[in-house]
């Protein structure tokens, strides 16, 4: 801790909340990976943006 209320403010949140913005990173990640997984599977011609997964990054 450094001592910064605004530090102390969120590792008091923390503490009694969890980390939220871990978990919805963590949360926001695994639904890219299943979209990327899932829209992989469609059909694209080869060589394309969509087809490379980039699309949406």
């Amino acid at each position: 801790m450094s001592g910064q209320p605004s530090t102390l403010i969120y590792d008091q949140l923390v503490s009694e909340r969890g980390d939220i913005p871990a978990q919805v990173r963590a949360a926001a990640e695994e639904i890219a990976r299943h979209l990327e997984r899932d829209l992989g599977r469609i059909a694209e011609p080869p060589g394309s943006d969509r087809a490379a997964g980039k699309w949406f990054r």
